[in-house]
């Protein structure tokens, strides 16, 4: 009875007590998830047919009583990532010494979120998401990696906008979610499909390096975007019509007519044809670079 009388009289009016903030927390988080899964749902089917991905893995809304978190979910069209299934705690500076083996310290230029380059973060987006998934580690530490390579000011404001219970949960994955709500703007997206849209060779660029400024592009368009759409041919098709020297025009011509090579043997084919130095006809002489 006086432990009661003491929580009385120490309560304040009009605050909620700590237990009615939790049942207030949990109640609104189960009615949130409950819609937030079926919004996913309705994304997966308005892209063209069902996603791998279990839509069970998207983090869980979360909203502070205070309003100081916000709810991150996959953006749509864009393909989720995945989440790691390690849940092994260590120590922080085991975790930090395990995340400087993969990132660097300090930590590499590809892997540095600078926010002030426009049109810079979808490449970091997917090179970070390459490099972490790639690396068997715990999610404990693919939290410490993401947030080890953003600048203090964006690391703060994303740490204060998610909830630990999240970052706990879903890693490294929820950071990059929240990153996606400020950075992965309209004008940030509409880069990355017009690059995708325009790829072709340059003049005096050679097939190699157009190859090789080609897979770049089409990795990160497609490990950025769902691509249900997008075919093997489709790849090679894309590749083939971005070539512009004579030499590479004949190749195209003579290689594969049908469009029935995958990339790979494509490519090679091309390669072997124009290191071949099969003399060009009369009149495509005149337009050899």
């Amino acid at each position: 009875m006086a432990q009661s009388s003491q929580a009385n009289t120490n309560a304040i009016p009009g605050v909620p007590t700590a237990g009615e903030q939790a049942n207030t927390y949990h109640s609104t988080g189960a009615v949130v998830t409950t819609s937030q899964q079926q919004s996913v749902s309705q994304v997966s089917s308005s892209i063209g047919g069902p996603s791998n991905y279990d839509i069970q893995h998207n983090p869980t809304a979360v909203c502070s009583t205070f309003g100081g978190y916000q709810n991150y979910t996959c953006p749509p069209r864009i393909r989720p990532l995945q989440i790691k299934t390690d849940v092994t705690k260590r120590p922080i500076d085991q975790a930090i010494k395990q995340v400087r083996v993969f990132i660097g310290h300090p930590v590499h230029d590809r892997l540095k979120f600078d926010p002030n380059h426009s049109g810079a973060y979808a490449r970091w987006r997917v090179a970070f998401a390459d490099a972490i998934e790639r690396v068997p580690c715990s999610r404990q530490v693919a939290t410490e990696a993401v947030l080890a390579c953003l600048p203090e000011p964006v690391k703060g404001t994303v740490e204060r906008s998610v909830h630990p219970s999240d970052i706990e949960k879903f890693g490294h994955v929820i950071i990059i979610y929240a990153l996606d709500h400020t950075y992965l703007t309209k004008l940030e997206l509409r880069s990355v499909s017009a690059a995708w849209e325009r790829i072709c060779q340059q003049p005096n660029e050679s097939v190699r390096q157009y190859a090789t400024r080609f897979e770049h592009c089409a990795h990160v368009y497609t490990a950025l975007y769902y691509t249900h759409g997008l075919s093997a041919r489709d790849i090679t098709t894309k590749f083939s019509d971005g070539l512009r020297g004579a030499r590479e025009v004949l190749g195209r011509c003579l290689i594969d007519p049908q469009c029935q090579l995958g990339y790979e043997a494509y490519k090679l084919a091309l390669f072997a044809f124009l290191d071949n130095g099969t003399p060009l006809p009369d009149d495509l002489t005149a337009m050899t670079p």
